[in-house]
């Protein structure tokens, strides 16, 4: 019985003929697959430009980890959980083209929404308009996630998020704040396997029903699969998985990363861009709506002396330092500098201004904006 596969042994497992079957192999209907065409059709024809500038910007751009089997994929898993009673190709596509939304970037969903750039976009604008809203109302941090009535909506107790936030973030200040029992591990290049599997034990032992276990990973891990293999088999159904894939932008919607989209893993997958609370004062919805010197003005929705101050001093742990107290003494002194020198904040408020009141044509700044990786 299937029961007992993983008690058997590895090596008489081995002598048995594989098959490596595709998402695809298991849609069972023609109007599933016709489904899954279209959802891959209407994500190429999103990133379908005849912008030079954004021409560089492929589908992982838009969407964060696309890969071959993520289309069947995804009709399979919305069909197989119910979520969708469609009996057409057009409606089931749709149904999976919002879904999607989870895992769009925001200069993506940008590009791919507005006609300067997006073929769909000029062809169908209604379309294009309607889901970048829902694109912009999804959680915008962990705290949002959590409090947000779709976080456990895929059927699984295990989700994975891609985010943009460094593995330094304070994860357990944002679980504090939300009253969620957790414990977190960092897997790096210098966890063992035997360092999870300890883990998974103490969790199981010491943490009441319902917490969190929380696995930070770089996307580019090559822990990831075991990972999610070992927490999936062993974490009692009790407990709830949540593992967060750091990685710049550059990494996230690079061809190069390894890691896919498969919506059959066991694992809902979302992105997050930031895990932190943005400023109350900065809206993403509103702001996609006003130009850039409205937005960024002094008394704008996010002034520049509060980016400034706020992110200018974070650059510095993005820096590739030596692991050494010379170099953690040298981001303090830095960071302490940036933050006493209004002088230097006023300046470069007053050139970035300068430069958004220069009459410049849309598709002269635009890319600038939308593209920036």
């Amino acid at each position: 019985p299937s029961a007992d596969l993983p008690l058997m042994d590895a090596a008489f497992l081995n002598r048995f003929e594989k098959h490596r079957v595709h998402a695809s192999d298991i849609l069972s209907s023609e109007h599933q697959v016709k489904a899954c065409e279209l959802v891959s059709h209407f994500a190429h024809w999103a990133v379908d430009t005849r912008h030079p500038r954004a021409a560089k910007f492929g589908i992982k751009s838009l969407f964060v980890g696309w890969g071959s089997e993520t289309p069947a994929s995804l009709i399979a898993h919305l069909v197989h959980h119910g979520k969708s009673d469609s009996h057409t190709p057009m409606k089931l596509a749709e149904q999976a083209w919002n879904h999607l939304a989870k895992v769009a970037t925001v200069d993506g969903v940008l590009r791919a929404t507005s006609a300067d750039f997006s073929q769909w976009a000029q062809k169908r604008s209604r379309e294009a308009v309607s889901w970048r809203d829902l694109c912009f109302r999804r959680p915008q941090s962990l705290r949002q996630w959590f409090e947000s009535p779709g976080c456990d909506s895929d059927g699984t107790r295990c989700s994975a998020i891609f985010t943009f936030s460094g593995m330094h973030t304070g994860i357990s200040s944002i679980f504090e704040k939300l009253g969620v029992k957790h414990r977190s591990l960092r897997v790096d290049a210098f966890t063992s396997e035997n360092d999870l599997i300890e883990t998974l034990s103490a969790f199981v032992a010491e943490m009441p029903e319902g917490s969190i276990l929380v696995l930070q990973c770089y996307a580019d891990s090559r822990h990831i699969e075991l990972v999610r293999h070992r927490v999936r088999v062993e974490l009692p159904t009790r407990f709830r998985a949540l593992l967060l894939l750091h990685g710049t932008r550059a990494l996230l919607t690079s061809s190069s990363l390894s890691f896919t989209l498969n919506f059959l893993s066991g694992w809902a997958v979302s992105l997050l861009e930031n895990l932190e609370d943005a400023p109350d004062d900065f809206m993403p919805h509103v702001c996609k709506e006003l130009g850039p010197t409205v937005v960024l003005g002094t008394d704008g929705l996010w002034p520049f002396s509060k980016v400034l101050h706020e992110v200018l001093p974070s650059c510095f742990w993005f820096i590739k330092y030596p692991l050494s107290r010379q170099a953690a003494e040298h981001v303090q002194e830095a960071t302490k500098f940036v933050l006493a020198h209004e002088g230097l904040i006023e300046v470069m408020c007053e050139q970035c201004l300068e430069w958004l009141k220069e009459p410049l044509q849309p598709q002269q700044w635009w890319p600038e904006i939308a593209t920036d990786p």
